[in-house]
């Protein structure tokens, strides 16, 4: 089951792109449904995404430009009975600046349903430098996992796993998924790829 994507980061290392993304639980198994979406990506500005009471539960990610290592992420949609947005509380954030590293994460009761992204190419011959994300985070309900607010002395779960760079070099793609086990522990299981 995929599962909201709570933060996003990218790293860059010599000059190539790597991206992070940490997910936790907030609706059962039994009543959560996640589809690919039926059209690829289009990259040229417009909303994509997930729409309603959807949620960003994760990406398949293609590599668009070898030279760069820009990579376009097509989105994976989930839904459940258990789950709403609050209407009215769906805004957009800049996730990027060409080549920048960037770091976004969000509160507990906040997910990502879309984002919008756009080519930044070089001026004098067009080449593509990387893609521009910006975000569209919404806040929602779940009927069974409600945000939990951590105890003043507890500090935020972490999950550290994998290699911060690969053997040559780059940072890798990670997808970790943490589950909250009590007040101030969690669990961490982490994927990763070196391209």
């Amino acid at each position: 089951m995929l599962l909201p994507i709570p933060s996003l980061t990218a790293i860059y290392s010599t000059g190539l792109g790597s991206l992070s993304i940490e997910c936790e639980k907030i609706a059962s198994e039994k009543t959560t449904v996640c589809t690919s979406q039926p059209s690829i990506p289009r990259c040229d500005g417009q909303l994509e995404g997930c729409t309603g009471s959807q949620w960003l539960g994760g990406v398949n990610i293609f590599e668009v430009e070898n030279a760069t290592k820009a990579v376009l992420m097509d989105p994976i949609c989930c839904s459940s009975s258990e789950v709403r947005v609050v209407p009215g509380s769906c805004i957009h954030d800049n996730l990027n600046g060409a080549t920048q590293p960037f770091d976004h994460s969000l509160v507990e009761d906040l997910f990502y349903r879309g984002f919008q992204c756009w080519h930044q190419t070089h001026q004098s011959n067009q080449t593509l430098v990387d893609l521009i994300w910006k975000v569209e985070t919404c806040a929602f309900e779940s009927e069974l996992f409600p945000p939990i607010d951590n105890e003043p002395l507890c500090e935020e779960c972490r999950c550290d796993c994998g290699p911060h760079l690969c053997d040559g070099g780059e940072a890798p793609i990670k997808v970790t998924h943490k589950k909250k086990m009590g007040e101030c522990e969690c669990e961490c299981s982490c994927n990763f790829k070196c391209l």
